[in-house]
């Protein structure tokens, strides 16, 4: 009875420094995901705003326009539309490979950095399904824009198959994001609650990343740690034991049984949960 005792106590106190360890250690995780993830999109906005500084600056809309747009955008695959538009008193007229366009209706939701370049997403969808990514450079009273393909821009983090991950991304200053994971199915479940978040700053860009982790994420590494730490203590204990035959092996042989028992009863509730996920998506 003893060695019930102990275990149950050795094993909270393990599962509390486990706790401890896993949240600094998702903490640091998700940290330098994010530091890495600023940087390969901050690298993809580079090179697209090179592209569009690189785009002729003209006058009008003719057709040998419209075909040099049409062939950039052809070659760069992440590019989905090429032009630049002018702001007036009445509206604002747009030159791409689609022609000409005049309107006064707003066409971009965005921020604009010091040195004028906007990062933004579309609000007309007339030629695309969904809202595009959009760089531009502030040329006097000229905007030079590119739509990307937001998949092809941020996809590579934002479609990450980490499921207890919730990926965001916002315009600087704004509470709500633009652009989310779409495999995560947010629910007020008591494991599938988001706990813990970080958030970071584009150094460059007026964007913001954002990943916020799951009370299941947290709670299965924990146990992870938990049960590895109580499977090493087991197995140097039993050495210690068969070495020193005074050394009575029972608290060892309760204390295995029970992470024995413990890791059974983690796995399974991990494969149920699973399946109840699959299920549902199915």
């Amino acid at each position: 009875m003893r060695a019930v005792i102990y275990t149950l106590l050795l094993t909270i106190l393990l599962s509390v420094l486990s706790y401890v360890v896993a949240t600094a250690t998702i903490k640091q995780d998700i940290g330098n995901e994010l530091s890495a993830s600023l940087v390969s999109i901050d690298r993809r906005i580079e090179s697209t705003l090179n592209l569009v500084m690189s785009l002729p600056k003209h006058e009008g809309c003719e057709s040998e326009h419209r075909r040099f747009y049409n062939r950039k955008a052809y070659i760069e695959e992440e590019v989905r539309a090429l032009g630049y538009v002018r702001n007036h008193t009445t509206g604002w007229y747009a030159c791409s490979l689609f022609g000409e366009v005049s309107s006064n209706k707003s066409y971009w939701a965005g921020n604009t950095s010091e040195q004028g370049v906007f990062i933004g997403w579309s609000l007309l969808t007339t030629y695309f399904p969904e809202p595009s990514f959009v760089v531009a450079q502030q040329v006097g009273d000229t905007e030079y824009f590119a739509y990307v393909n937001p998949r092809r821009m941020l996809g590579h983090w934002l479609e990450s198959p980490l499921r207890d991950y919730f990926y965001q991304v916002y315009l600087l200053g704004e509470s709500l994001p633009r652009y989310s994971s779409e495999h995560v199915n947010i629910d007020d479940s008591f494991w599938s609650t988001f706990v813990l978040s970080h958030r970071v700053v584009s150094p460059q860009y007026p964007y913001e990343l954002k990943v916020s982790v799951s009370r299941s994420a947290i709670l299965l590494r924990t146990a992870t740690y938990t049960l590895r730490m109580l499977l090493a203590l087991a197995l140097f204990g039993g050495f210690l034991s068969w070495l020193d035959g005074h050394l009575d092996p029972s608290f060892y042989t309760v204390l295995a049984m029970n992470t024995m028992l413990a890791m059974s009863t983690i796995l399974t509730t991990i494969d149920n949960r699973f399946s109840s996920d699959e299920s549902a998506s199915n």
